[in-house]
């Protein structure tokens, strides 16, 4: 609950709310030994850093929850998100081959698990790392494809 909750003060621009909430969740997740719910909260809070434009703090957890899901099989479009909040956070740091690196762990991820959604994200992440590598026709390419995965019946 308070996750969901987390995304909600996160939507309504409510940052240091949402960070509190998961914070709450963290605290109470590894007191009773919950690795993977751990990695998941972490996700979430590096995608929050991110809209708060926070990238350093987006890595570091991004990493955290990566070291908690990597290799599970039962927590793999996670994991996938966890590599795409890290790739994310890196582009906006600047290391664009490590971002890379992130990225196309995620996107063989969601490849693989056939979600449109989820791939569709991977796509935006990677035009925002085309448009920092100065390639604007990429960067469009990539949006478009996204924009074109979520439409319904779309086979993208």
């Amino acid at each position: 609950m308070r996750n969901n909750l987390a995304g909600v003060e996160s939507l309504l621009g409510n940052i240091d709310a949402a960070v509190d909430l998961l914070e709450r969740s963290r605290s109470a997740l590894e007191a009773l030994g919950l690795e993977a719910d751990v990695g998941y909260v972490l996700t979430s809070l590096a995608e929050i850093h991110l809209d708060g434009d926070r990238p350093r703090q987006a890595a570091d957890l991004a990493l955290r929850a990566l070291a908690l899901l990597e290799g599970r099989a039962d927590h793999v479009l996670e994991t996938g998100m966890a590599h795409l909040a890290l790739g994310r956070a890196l582009t906006r740091l600047g290391d664009l081959d490590e971002s890379r690196a992130h990225l196309d762990r995620a996107a063989a991820i969601f490849d693989a698990s056939a979600s449109p959604s989820h791939r569709a994200e991977a796509w935006l992440a990677e035009g925002d790392l085309a448009r920092s590598r100065g390639d604007e026709r990429q960067a469009a390419l990539l949006y478009r494809r996204a924009a074109v995965a979520l439409q319904p019946g779309s086979v993208a």
